[in-house]
C-alpha cells in the first residue's frame, strides 16, 4: 500500500503520541502518509508525511483514524462518497466501529500487504423538499432546537401514513447505529449485517406510541408538519451536522446509495464486541 490518510483525534491522543508511533511504523514500510493540513504545526517536517487539504484525504487507498467511533463518524459520509475504506484504531471507550485497539500495533503490517477484508455498512440519506442535504452512518435525529421541547410530526412510509406523534423527537438509525442513541432511547440491538431502518420515538407523549418500528431498507420515510410550539426544529446527522427544518418542509429519510466501507483486520464479530463491551462496563447494554 503506497498512500494512507491518517486522521487523528488530539482529544483522544494528547500530543499525538500514539499517532506518531503509528506513522513511524507505516513510513518505515515505505508508505506515504497524508495528514490534514490544519495539523501541520503538530507534526513538523516528519519524513514520509504530506499535509493535504481535507478533500485530498479521500483520494488515498485507505483512511486510518485514531480516536473513537466519533472520529470515524465525522469522515464516514465523505469516505463513502469516494469509496475509500476506513480502518479505526480505537483510543476511545466504546469502539463498536473502530476495528483494533491502540495496543495492537502488530496488526499494522497487514495494512501494507492488503491482508484485510472490507465490510459495507448502509448509511441513511436525509432529503429536505426533495434535495439531499446529508447522510449518516449511525443516525438522523429530528428534534426541537431547544432542549426538553415537544415536537409534532406525521410520519409516512412509502406514501402511506404510519402515525402522528407528539414527542421529544425521533431517531432514525441504521443497524450500525442501533447500539448508539437509539439503544439509549429503548431501541433494539440490530446485527449490522442486516439492512433496515430503525424508527425510535424519543419520549412520546402517549405511552402507547413508545415503540420502535423497524422498516425495510427500501422504505422511504416522510415527515410532514414537523413543528414545535415553543421552538424551531432540526435534523441532526450523526450527532454533528445540524439542518434546520420548517413546518412547511417535506423531510424524507431513506437508504443512501453510498455505503461506508469498514476494514476488518481483527476478525472480530459483532457479538464478540457486544459481549466484551458489556463485560468491561464500557457500554450499558
Amino acid at each position: 500500500m503506497k498512500v494512507i490518510s491518517v486522521v487523528p483525534n488530539e482529544f483522544k491522543d494528547p500530543g499525538f503520541a500514539v499517532t506518531n508511533q503509528v506513522i513511524d511504523r507505516l513510513t518505515a514500510g515505505g508508505t506515504e502518509i497524508y495528514i490534514p493540513d490544519e495539523l501541520r504545526g503538530s507534526f513538523g517536517n516528519k519524513l514520509g508525511v504530506k499535509f493535504v487539504p481535507q478533500e485530498q484525504l479521500f483520494h488515498t487507498e485507505l483512511i486510518l483514524t485514531l480516536g473513537g467511533d466519533g472520529t470515524i463518524l465525522k469522515i464516514a459520509s465523505a469516505a463513502a462518497e469516494h469509496e475509500v475504506p476506513i480502518l479505526g484504531l480505537n483510543l476511545g471507550r466504546v469502539g463498536f466501529l473502530a476495528e483494533i485497539e491502540w495496543t495492537q500495533f502488530e496488526l499494522l503490517p497487514k495494512i501494507l500487504s492488503g491482508n484485510y477484508e472490507v465490510a459495507e455498512r448502509m448509511m441513511l440519506e436525509l432529503k429536505v423538499n426533495g434535495k439531499t442535504v446529508g447522510s449518516a452512518l449511525n443516525d438522523i435525529c429530528i428534534t426541537a432546537d431547544k432542549p426538553i421541547k415537544l415536537i409534532d410530526f406525521t410520519v409516512s412510509a412509502d406514501g402511506r401514513t404510519v402515525s402522528h406523534y407528539r414527542a421529544d423527537g425521533v431517531i432514525l438509525s441504521t443497524p450500525t447505529g442501533s447500539t448508539a442513541y437509539s439503544l439509549s432511547a429503548g431501541g433494539p440491538v440490530i446485527d449490522p449485517r442486516l439492512d433496515c431502518i430503525c424508527f425510535t420515538p424519543i419520549c412520546p407523549l402517549l405511552p402507547s406510541k413508545n415503540r420502535t418500528i423497524v422498516f425495510s431498507d427500501k422504505t422511504v420515510l416522510e415527515f410532514a408538519g414537523v413543528n414545535s410550539r415553543e421552538s424551531g426544529t432540526v435534523a441532526t446527522l450523526d450527532g454533528s451536522v445540524t439542518v434546520k427544518i420548517d413546518s412547511a418542509d417535506t423531510v424524507s429519510v431513506g437508504r443512501s446509495p453510498n455505503p461506508v466501507r469498514l476494514v476488518n483486520m481483527n476478525n472480530q464479530k459483532f457479538y464478540d464486541i457486544l459481549f466484551t463491551k458489556n463485560r468491561e462496563g464500557k457500554a450499558d447494554i
